[in-house]
């Protein structure tokens, strides 16, 4: 480093200037100050250690430093364990255990004029354990459950736990934790919505901390709602913290029910509306079902018979029938019976009503056939009449 100094003479009637230059030179010294210092930390965890220094101004960069372990440079085929950044001006140690990590290290610096250097310790510890929880109520149920397992130090996974509590009633949380080592005392601290909870009405800590009451008994219903939520507890000391979370909620409040009231009219036009609806669609099927006729096989009972309705048009084709004139009819009526085994045509077809009411006057012969539709004496002498008309001649089946 080079320093410029001017020294200045007054006399009576002059004045004089002296001028002089001084080159200092140094060691290096460590940035800001901060020479490195001993670690502390729980298995399973990765140290860092930082060892920054710097030439006088003027002077240069200097080399990199030199790093020992237990006195002796840092053994090769370790680079799993013990990484170095680029400028080797810090050092992590990866998952120390308990004991083989417990080591001293030395870093140094060097330049032209001298050597600067320090010497740290490494010292691993046991964790922080948590070796079971409690919870007790207002009816002094007891709930444990332990040891509980973590998977971190933020209390995300696995280290929650919820419980219910109704206005009037407290709720009381233990937490019970221990570390393995000697002069080191955990401590306690619960929070709520990131606030750090203090002892009043509503909250009371046992002396150790490790307690927590929640007592509702003399909170309105704004306070009471103030007390619900995530609660966290977090136990550390200075080298480590652990998380463990419980949530505290109550059954909500049932909402009374609103009469229906002017409702209930509208229920009942709906309701009635539906019926009508479902009253004429069933009208309209069954009328429908009604008028729409049946199905008779009469082809599949003339192929039972015997017969075959396609053959038989083939063959014979269609018969055309025309209107009976009315000389056919004279006929059929004149044409007289070929026996007399025949009914009367008298009784078969009477002229008019009084024809038809003459058997009650007493003109008529009613041994032969009466009005139960009896037949005795029916085929006896016949005393004349109109001739029944012969049977209509047979047709073709189509």
């Amino acid at each position: 480093m080079l320093l410029v100094y001017q020294h200045a003479a007054l006399s009576l009637g002059s004045k004089g200037f002296q001028q002089f230059c001084c080159f200092l030179l140094g060691s290096p010294i460590w940035e800001d100050g901060e020479k490195p210092t001993p670690q502390v930390s729980p298995v399973g965890s990765d140290v860092t250690f930082s060892c920054k220094a710097r030439n006088l101004y003027g002077d240069g960069e200097l080399d990199e430093p030199k790093w020992y372990r237990n006195g002796e440079p840092f053994p090769s085929g370790m680079w799993n364990k013990f990484v170095f950044n680029d400028d080797k001006t810090e050092l992590t140690v990866k998952d120390v255990q308990k004991p083989h990590d417990i080591t001293c290290i030395y870093c140094k610096y060097e330049n032209d004029v001298g050597t600067t250097a320090a010497d740290f310790s490494l010292v691993v510890i046991n964790p922080i354990e948590i070796v079971g929880w409690s919870s007790s109520n207002s009816e002094g149920t007891e709930e444990i459950e332990g040891p509980v397992g973590w998977d971190g130090t933020d209390g995300t996974e696995g280290n929650e736990r919820r419980f219910k509590i109704l206005p009037g009633e407290f709720r009381n949380f233990s937490i019970l934790a221990e570390i393995d080592e000697e002069n080191i005392e955990l401590r306690y601290t619960w929070v709520l919505r990131n606030e750090t909870i203090v002892e009043s009405d509503a909250y009371t800590f046992s002396d150790d901390g490790k307690s927590l009451t929640v007592d509702t008994r003399s909170l309105n219903d704004e306070e009471f709602g103030d007390v619900l939520g995530m609660y966290t507890v977090k136990i550390w000391h200075k080298h480590e913290e652990k998380f463990y979370r419980v949530e505290l909620y109550t059954e909500p409040a049932i909402a009374p029910v609103a009469a229906a009231g002017g409702d209930l009219w509208w229920i009942l036009l709906i309701i009635l509306i539906v019926l009508l609806l479902l009253l004429i669609i069933l009208i309209v099927c069954c009328c429908c079902f009604r008028n729409r006729g049946g199905t008779w096989p009469v082809d599949e009972k003339d192929r039972a018979a015997g017969h075959n309705p396609e053959k038989e048009l083939e063959n014979s084709g269609f018969h055309d029938l025309g209107r009976m004139d009315d000389d056919d009819d004279d006929y059929y009526y004149k044409k007289p019976l070929p026996d007399n085994d025949s009914l009367p045509s008298d009784r078969m077809f009477p002229n008019n009503e009084e024809d038809s009411l003459l058997e009650y006057s007493g003109e008529v012969d009613t041994s032969r056939f009466n009005e139960e539709g009896s037949f005795i004496g029916a085929y006896g002498k016949k005393k004349g009449g109109r001739p029944a008309p012969p049977p209509p001649p047979a047709h073709s089946r189509v």
